[in-house]
């Protein structure tokens, strides 16, 4: 049975952030997980997108094996019990999983529709799991597929022309609960991608940002930049004693910010409001901290409301951009279906060239040297129109076969025609793209949103 995508898994539609962060893969983790689930039955590649909003692992295999496989593995590899996710996993399969996956790079299923930053996500799951070894022509095609897709949306809409980012709604949200940020001391813990870009837009809205990280000198080179102050993880309980807002955005699989600690500085705050916004997963910010008196916590579920009011800025695009995805699935589709013919029509092709070539030469050589040049082209020729008119009819037919809906069929009369021509041993999946070549399209959509980027972080 021939290879086929699928897809499985839960994201921010499907699955509160209580049990995404349980699910969440570190890198460190993806290099274990993915040969550990390559060769579960029906799994033969594998990627796992996992972000803050979601766990994805697209498969290539059999699409009625593989997603069984995958079920059981993420409940065994996290240790939970053996249906506690049944009710919050999608699987999509074939174009239904190949549309999602071009959604997902087009950033048009995310929280915040038009989200660049998913882009070089699904960028950096395909490479790490090219470094693993685990991708294969089907889960390459895709990717090659979804990284042209995003390119396309990316240059041809302004779907992320409205600021869009969790980042940027984190800050957003409090500048919606404070009014104004400006002389408000901020800390923002983590100096990452996201908190980079929420470094960006606090220095922007005027506060005084101080950033903790735990490595001190990222968090120095991002506070020239944005003109605040750096220290280490460390000093968060003395940032807490003056901080009005705090943004939260690490890679630690913890609390980093408890009840006891907030607790603790209280009284010397005076009890006056601490918004805590927590775009982490797993969640960094305990939740509980919110029983406390006058403090707030927010996490990435909680910014689907700031997300609410910009979606109107950008409907018109996302229509735009998700008309783009139906064509590049359709567009995936044929060349898949032509893609299946191509090796059979071409050692057809060149099992009649050998023996119709075989032929003629044993004619030739009947014949001798009273044959001419001229004389020996045109048996040659002969030999070769013989062919080309013998097999225009089946190859018209193959390539219609190949490009028909009805994908089972198809794929039954293309092997009873391999068979018939005694082809079976020919490798029906045409060589897919390079790793390389995914990784330049990948490339040039993160360069096609760079100024869409530039423009938010302005």
């Amino acid at each position: 049975m021939s290879r086929r995508l699928s897809c499985v898994g839960l994201n921010h539609t499907s699955a509160p952030v209580e049990l995404r962060e349980q699910v969440a893969f570190s890198v460190d983790a993806l290099a274990r997980a993915l040969p550990e689930l390559v060769g579960k039955d029906g799994v033969d590649e594998a990627v796992i997108v996992s972000t803050c909003n979601r766990v994805e692992v697209y498969v290539g295999g059999d699409v009625d094996r593989a997603p069984v496989a995958v079920r059981t593995f993420l409940h065994e590899h996290f240790g939970l019990k053996a249906s506690s996710l049944d009710d919050h996993l999608l699987h999509r399969s074939d174009d239904d999983a190949l549309q999602h996956l071009f959604r997902v790079a087009s950033a048009l299923d995310a929280v915040v529709v038009g989200e660049p930053q998913i882009l070089g996500q699904v960028k950096d799951a395909f490479f790490h799991a090219v470094a693993a070894g685990t991708t294969g022509p089907v889960t390459t095609r895709a990717f090659h597929r979804a990284f042209t897709t995003a390119k396309r949306v990316r240059t041809e809409t302004r779907v992320a022309a409205a600021a869009a980012n969790v980042a940027s709604a984190g800050v957003d949200l409090a500048s919606s609960i404070f009014g104004d940020l400006a002389g408000l001391a901020c800390v923002l813990v983590g100096a990452g991608d996201m908190g980079e870009l929420g470094a960006r837009h606090f220095a922007k809205a005027g506060a005084r940002l101080t950033i903790a990280n735990r490595s001190v000198e990222r968090a120095t080179r991002l506070a020239e930049e944005v003109g605040g102050s750096a220290c280490t993880i460390d000093a968060l309980p003395r940032l807490l004693v003056e901080a009005d807002v705090v943004l939260v955005s690490t890679g630690a699989p913890t609390f980093v910010i408890t009840v006891d600690m907030v607790k603790a500085v209280l009284k010397a705050r005076r009890y006056r409001p601490l918004l805590v916004v927590d775009i982490s997963v797993p969640r960094n910010a305990d939740p509980k901290i919110a029983d406390l008196e006058n403090c707030y916590v927010y996490d990435v579920d909680d910014l689907a409301t700031v997300v609410d009011g910009n979606l109107s800025k950008r409907a018109e695009e996302a229509k735009k951009a998700e008309a783009i995805v139906v064509v590049e699935v359709e567009r995936a589709r044929k060349a898949r279906a032509t893609d299946r013919a191509v090796p059979i029509i071409k050692a057809l092709r060149e099992r009649a060239a050998a023996i119709a070539g075989a032929e003629a030469d044993k004619t030739l050589a009947v014949l001798g040297d009273a044959v001419t040049d001229r004389q020996r082209k045109s048996v040659q020729a002969m030999a070769n129109a013989i062919v080309a008119k013998l097999l225009h009819e089946p190859m018209t037919r193959l390539k219609s076969a190949a490009s028909a809906d009805a994908d089972e069929a198809s794929a039954e009369f293309l092997a009873i025609a391999a068979s018939l021509f005694g082809l079976m041993d020919t490798d029906r999946d045409a060589p897919p793209s390079a790793a390389a070549d995914v990784l330049a399209a990948a490339v040039e959509a993160e360069a096609a949103a760079s100024g869409v980027d530039d423009e938010q972080a302005a």
